[in-house]
C-alpha cells in the first residue's frame, strides 16, 4: 500500500518523552536526477505539525520534498521558514 504525503512527511513524532522539536531534513536538491521538487506550506496548530512535531510560532513554515519516481519514497526533504536561510 502506497503511503500518502501526510504519512511520509509527518509521521507520528510523539513519544513517551513528549513531542520532538521539528523534523530532520535529508538529501539535497543537487542529489536529484530526474525528480520533481514540490514546495508546500506546513499547516501548524498551536506550533505543532500534523504528526505532532513542535516547530513553534514565527514566519510561515514550508517544506520542499521529492519522491523517487519508481519507489515513491522520499529522497529529499527540507523544512524551512520563509525569509530565513
Amino acid at each position: 500500500m502506497r503511503k500518502s504525503k501526510k504519512e511520509l512527511l509527518f509521521p507520528n513524532a510523539v513519544s513517551s518523552w513528549g513531542a520532538s522539536m521539528g523534523r530532520m531534513n535529508f538529501g539535497t536538491e543537487c542529489d536529484l536526477k530526474n525528480g520533481r521538487v514540490y514546495d508546500s506550506t506546513v499547516v501548524l496548530n498551536q506550533g505543532y505539525d500534523e504528526g505532532g512535531a513542535y516547530f513553534g510560532h514565527g514566519k510561515e513554515l514550508r517544506v520542499k520534498y521529492s519522491r523517487n519516481i519508481e519507489t515513491k519514497e522520499l529522497n529529499y526533504v527540507e523544512f524551512y521558514r520563509v525569509g530565513e536561510n
